[in-house]
């Protein structure tokens, strides 16, 4: 970064998180969905991220999609399949006590 205004600098992409900033439990945040469309205007590349492990980002995105959001549900990042996805690749076997909202998210 430049040491002026950041907005002078490229952005090369975003990682926004989803609770408080496009939703507050089952409410748009105001303005997010006029900001969501502006960044896909101006091309600059973005991913959801979240905390959440009550509900499976399948859910998520049909909620999202629901409020009026237009995002691939590849585009939001939750800590479930991630995990899952480590697990596996290093051939870890805990024992994974999970939400059961979240089990269809192929983590076995």
């Amino acid at each position: 970064m430049s040491g002026g205004n950041w907005l002078d600098d490229s952005i090369e992409g975003l990682l926004l998180d989803v609770s408080g900033v496009l939703k507050n439990g089952d409410n748009v945040i105001e303005g997010s969905l006029e900001a969501m469309e502006m960044l896909k205007s101006m091309n600059i590349p973005f991913r959801l991220v979240t905390n959440e492990t009550q509900v499976s980002t399948r859910r998520l995105h049909e909620q999202l999609t629901k409020f009026g959001y237009d995002i691939p549900s590849n585009h939001i990042v939750s800590p479930a399949p991630l995990i899952a996805k480590h697990l596996k690749e290093n051939n870890l076997r805990p024992h994974l006590l999970v939400h059961p909202n979240v089990l269809c998210e192929n983590l076995l």
